[in-house]
């Protein structure tokens, strides 16, 4: 018997199975997504009061809905079928559809920390005290992140703070960090605080018997790229501007380099010049001695007594002087060839220096872009200067080097032909010695016939070569006097060329990074952001079509002014319309 009751048992079991038979309490689960609202109160200073969420159920297919969230009670708000809630799990039974429910939230903890202060006058009020009041009123809010939330929302959403001042009561608005409308008879405060960053927006305002509406904040994903639309002109010029500005300092380091250079043989060239200053004045006394010495020497060409003889006291001293003629003209050619060394140096330098300055690359536009996007950067007109400056240089250069190159060829030239003078008087001078053989004190004039002749025409001449000198010596002379301011000039531009350097490097390495930044922040780089909303009830929530956050504060309201006695107001009610009643009598 018993195994005749378990063979019909197997048989209804399978039987059961091929006609999809589902026992009691075995219901299936609906298909749906959600969308979350999460409505948060908070007190007038932002601490959180109380929360609800409003949750949007879209069913596909029927059966027992199930969705988590931390509640203190939850009801259904599309119609009068109850809902199971236990353990964090809302249930349902649902058709196809779209169904509300409302969940009161147990704790309420927002991804944003959110600060409130007032001010009057100066001073911090509480905003229990603030109804009422006069002042000057400032409101300031700071935001953060809350550690304790997770799901990107802080990252990813932008919260817009709305606040609605009555005009009547609150005048000279001013915001920072977002902007203010008239709207009838109220003026519409909106901040922005962008996602991933702190906040820290507020507004002022001269305000009297103040009161205020709460605050409402609204919090939703916000994509920057998506907003701006299509920047790629922007972005393009903003790199060609980034790569002027490193062509800009690559130019100013060069520049620097060669002001330096330029400073070093700058110097040389002064301690030459006014080494050769200091000796030009006994060079030129000397030079008017032996001047005059031989034009008395060349006068006694046709003074000699017959007999053939003449006295030679003055000849005697004649080696000595032209000796010391060769010796200042020894002193002028040293003197000349320190100033080539010099002013080869400086010449060098000097023509690197400006030779390396790059030509004008960069354009009246991007300059005025430059300055559109930094108006009150002190530091960035400067460096423009500078480099305007620097392109002047580069310009009058070209104009005047070939001045500057002839000086630098010119002066070996004079310093040979010096030498040339020089190795000439100390041959003159050895001739006379030798002609001058004592003789009684006489000697024979044939010998010195030539002699004379040669001491004629260097007389004729000498007097044209001092003069000559004169004007050379004169010109050392008056650029060593001023060479000081020059060498001044020398220094400040090396000191420039070294600051702008400085600077313009500096910028170059913080604009480097200033495409990578906005390629970022649009959303544009390899590192696209491509952020999905998860659900803030519960992690165990699938992901929801949408969540959205939708937060006010506390009003701030005026002291309620005393009522009136309820009893003198119904007696004085009663008897006038007593007397209504009697003079309709008899009226």
């Amino acid at each position: 018997m018993k195994r005749k009751f378990s063979a019909v048992l197997s048989l209804a079991l399978i039987v059961c199975l091929c006609l999809g038979f589902v026992p009691a309490g075995a219901a299936s689960e609906a298909e749906f997504t959600a969308e979350e609202v999460i409505y948060a109160r908070l007190y007038a200073d932002g601490t959180p009061k109380e929360g609800y969420a409003v949750v949007a159920l879209n069913v596909t297919s029927s059966g027992t809905v199930t969705h988590y969230g931390d509640y203190s009670a939850a009801v259904n708000l599309s119609d009068t079928t109850p809902l199971g809630y236990a353990d964090g799990a809302v249930t349902m039974e649902a058709e196809p559809g779209r169904w509300y429910y409302e969940g009161t939230l147990a704790e309420v903890e927002l991804p944003w920390d959110i600060e409130i202060t007032y001010e009057l006058d100066g001073k911090a009020i509480s905003p229990e005290e603030l109804g009422g009041k006069s002042g000057e009123l400032e409101i300031g809010i700071t935001t953060s992140k809350n550690e304790a939330v997770e799901g990107g929302f802080y990252e990813n959403y932008l919260l817009q703070f709305t606040i609605t001042l009555d005009a009547d009561l609150c005048e000279n608005v001013a915001v920072r960090g977002g902007t203010a409308a008239n709207a009838g008879s109220s003026k519409t405060v909106s901040l922005m605080v962008l996602p991933g960053s702190d906040g820290d927006v507020g507004l002022t305002a001269d305000v009297h018997d103040f009161e205020m509406s709460g605050m409402t904040i609204a919090a939703v994903p916000y994509d920057v790229a998506d907003s701006l639309g299509d920047m790629s002109e922007l972005t393009d010029g903003l790199g060609q501007l980034v790569d002027a500005i490193s062509q800009l300092s690559d130019g100013a380091s060069q520049l620097s380099s060669g002001a330096s250079q330029l400073k070093y043989g700058a110097s040389q060239y002064g301690s030459g010049l006014n080494q050769l200053s200091e000796g030009s004045a006994q060079l030129t006394a000397a030079s008017d001695q032996i001047a005059a010495g031989l034009a008395q020497i060349g006068a006694m060409g046709g003074q000699t007594p017959e007999g053939g003889t003449v006295s030679l006291s003055a000849l005697a001293q004649l080696p000595s002087a032209l000796r010391q003629l060769k010796s200042g003209l020894d002193q002028i050619s040293a003197g000349i060839d320190q100033l080539d060394e010099g002013y080869a140096a400086a010449y060098t330098a000097l023509a690197a220096a400006i030779e390396a300055i790059p030509a004008a690359s960069v354009t009246e536009a991007d300059i005025g872009a430059l300055m559109a996007a930094n108006p009150d950067s002190a530091a960035l007109q400067a460096l423009i200067a500078n480099y305007q400056a620097a392109q002047t240089v580069k310009g009058t250069w070209e104009q005047v080097k070939a001045a500057f190159a002839a000086v630098q060829e010119n002066l070996p030239t004079f310093s040979k032909s010096i030498a040339t003078v020089s190795a000439s008087l100390e041959t003159m001078a050895a001739q006379i010695e030798a002609a001058l053989t004592a003789t009684g004190g006489s000697v024979d004039l044939g010998s010195l016939v030539q002699l004379m002749g040669g001491l004629e025409q260097l007389a004729a001449n000498y007097s044209q070569f001092n003069e000559a000198l004169k004007a050379y010596t004169g010109g050392v002379d008056a650029l060593a006097a001023n060479w000081g301011s020059l060498q001044s000039g020398i220094n400040s531009l090396t000191s420039g060329a070294s600051s702008l350097s400085d600077g313009v490097g500096t910028l170059d390495e913080e604009t480097q990074a200033i495409p990578g930044q906005i390629d970022e922040l649009l959303g544009t780089g390899e590192e696209e952001s491509d952020y999905k909303p998860v659900s803030f009830l519960d992690e165990r929530n699938a992901e929801p079509d949408s969540v959205q956050f939708v937060i006010s504060t506390e009003a701030i309201e005026a002291p309620a002014e005393d009522a009136p006695d309820d009893a003198a107001t119904e007696a004085q009610g009663f008897f006038a319309r007593l007397w209504d009643k009697i003079t309709a009598l008899f009226s």
